[in-house]
């Protein structure tokens, strides 16, 4: 039986793929990554994940599973179109411990996409408050106001 609606379908989960492929690119190269661990809320759970966090064992497994340096793991993730290199970053958020081999690691990838922006937007929006209001001040030109020039 063919299938109705072949292109619409392709549509949807081309836009699915690529819009957790974006998400993770951008969670991936945002400067948080290191420090504090995010908050993920996802499927229910709360989860922290700080790169920092990732222990040698960890990062060994990555290697033997990737079949390449962790370093270009990294690289993979960022290119946005290895389904392998995602597996294992849901690896590293949904079971830190290990117990679960990152082979079996299953994960709903838009879901998992949008809680990683909303705990990404959260932790810049606590960064931004943190910060307190930026001062605004006149513009200058450059130029030392003279000694008699009043000012109000």
């Amino acid at each position: 039986m063919p299938l109705l609606f072949p292109p619409l379908l392709h549509a949807v989960s081309v836009a699915a793929v690529t819009a957790a492929a974006i998400t993770i690119l951008a969670f991936i190269c945002a400067p948080h990554l290191s420090g504090d661990a995010l908050i993920i809320d996802y499927d229910g759970r709360q989860y922290q994940f700080s790169l920092d966090d990732v222990t040698i064992r960890q990062a060994m497994a990555i290697e033997k599973f990737m079949g390449c340096p962790f370093a270009e793991w990294g690289k993979r993730l960022q290119k946005g179109d290895d389904l392998a290199a995602r597996q294992v970053l849901g690896w590293l958020i949904l079971h830190p411990d290990g117990k679960t081999a990152i082979a079996e690691t299953d994960f709903k990838m838009v879901a998992l996409g949008a809680a990683l922006e909303a705990a990404w937007a959260a932790e810049e929006a606590a960064a931004a408050e943190a910060a307190g209001p930026v001062p605004t001040a006149a513009a200058s030109n450059g130029r030392k106001l003279p000694e008699s020039f009043p000012v109000s």
